[in-house]
């Protein structure tokens, strides 16, 4: 019954959220439709002073015409909007071709870039250093960078809208979710004032951030036999800074959770999963929610809520069974646009015996879970069941997709070697 009612809201809040979406790029427009409703309205209800009125006749004839062409234009454009194109098959433009690199960008990410299936990225020791020390670091909110990614969105909405479709009805299929959360994106790199360090963060959502940042390197193919490709893509977009990119840069968080006696939890998602279906995933993963930002708050502790939040979502845990929470790295994905990720690592205060609570989330989780020992008794990376847990991470040609590990363990799995002191072998 509960799997049920979680099917019928996830329905529901996706086309919601779809139909709402496309009201806000101006792709259908119900808002003209109720002011000549209202108008008619008001008119029928005040037909006696309206009576006296020159040519009535006219006026609402013009109020009732308008009225019906305003509502064929919403069915027809409602229709296009929401019907299935004839648009199928998103692959990869170009299998591990590499974008153009903006200089100004490879100036902060100096260290090697880390390949990984269908994509690289970047990263730099020195912000890595900078997240795990205890210098504040202030967020700034700012509106630039929504409005330069709304513009760009609307102004080619009719090439972007095949791949939005494309994927909403994919995951209507599968009865997945594919919802427009609010989210809070990167609007700059790191940088500094005087002795303060900031970085400036603004609001978005998920859908902006699917137009941009995941079809990146994406291509749509046409029943006709003709392919579509976004107009900012990897063939002709380089990757620039935050700040100046028109990616929506929303937020990706993950983390891994380590018990007291040195246990890690990993997921493996379902084929309901948004992204990394059917992938063995970090304890918990997604992105920062635009509620989780908070007006003065230190950058990291935002993203510390919001690795936590995901935690409990995806876990069951009770937040009572948190110790606290590192962030340990960050990384950029190329093959996303350049969209910002970053890596935590949360203790929890308790031993794996004692966690009864473990659930993993039915929505995009399977119910299967694995647990491994890494950490010894002096908080070094080794545990009995480290070098088990490396083969699995590093196993990036495994003998069924369900063996394989999504980016985010992946990259946790190389920020915390780095931050524990353990030197990663057999990856490039």
């Amino acid at each position: 019954m509960r799997k049920t009612w979680i099917t019928l809201k996830t329905k529901v809040r996706n086309r919601l959220d779809f139909i709402r979406y496309g009201q806000r790029i101006g792709y259908i427009n119900v808002i003209t439709i109720a002011i000549d409703l209202t108008i008619l309205a008001y008119s029928v209800i005040d037909y006696r002073t309206l009576i006296n009125t020159d040519n009535l006749f006219l006026f609402l004839f013009l109020v009732f015409t308008t009225l019906v062409w305003q509502t064929i234009c919403f069915i027809r454009n409602f229709y296009a909007y929401t019907h299935k194109t004839a648009y199928y098959n998103l692959h990869d433009i170009c299998r591990r071709e590499m974008p153009v690199i903006a200089d100004e960008v490879k100036e902060i990410y100096t260290a090697d870039p880390i390949d990984f299936t269908d994509t690289t990225l970047i990263y730099s020791d020195t912000v890595n250093r900078l997240l795990q020390s205890e210098k504040p670091i202030h967020t700034l909110l700012c509106g630039d960078k929504e409005k330069r990614t709304f513009k760009y969105i609307k102004n080619y909405r009719n090439i972007l809208l095949p791949f939005l479709n494309g994927k909403w009805h994919e995951m209507k299929n599968k009865n997945g979710s594919f919802y427009n959360e609010q989210k809070l994106c990167m609007a700059s790199e790191f940088g500094q004032s005087g002795n303060d360090l900031y970085v400036k963060v603004c609001r978005g959502c998920y859908y902006n951030s699917y137009l941009t940042n995941v079809i990146y390197t994406k291509k749509l193919s046409h029943q006709s036999g003709w392919g579509m490709t976004p107009p900012a893509n990897i063939s002709n977009y380089p990757i620039r800074r935050l700040e100046k990119s028109i990616m929506s840069d929303h937020i990706g968080i993950s983390t891994l959770a380590l018990t007291t006696d040195g246990h890690v939890i990993i997921l493996h998602q379902n084929e309901k999963a948004l992204t990394s279906a059917d992938r063995l995933t970090p304890s918990g993963s997604g992105s920062v929610d635009f509620r989780d930002f908070r007006a003065g708050a230190d950058f990291r502790e935002i993203l510390k809520a919001a690795a936590e939040r995901e935690l409990c979502e995806e876990t069951a845990l009770p937040p009572c069974r948190i110790g606290h929470t590192e962030v340990i790295g960050f990384y950029r994905d190329l093959g996303r646009g350049g969209k910002p990720e970053f890596c935590c690592l949360t203790r929890l205060n308790a031993p794996l015996f004692e966690i009864a609570e473990l659930e993993p989330n039915c929505e995009e989780q399977r119910d299967d879970f694995e647990t491994f020992h890494i950490l010894g008794e002096t908080g070094k990376l080794d545990g009995k069941d480290f070098g088990r847990f490396s083969d699995m991470v590093l196993n990036r040609s495994p003998r069924s997709e369900e063996d394989r590990p999504a980016l985010a363990l992946y990259m946790c799995y190389i920020m915390l070697c780095r931050y524990l002191g353990k030197e990663v072998t057999g990856h490039s």
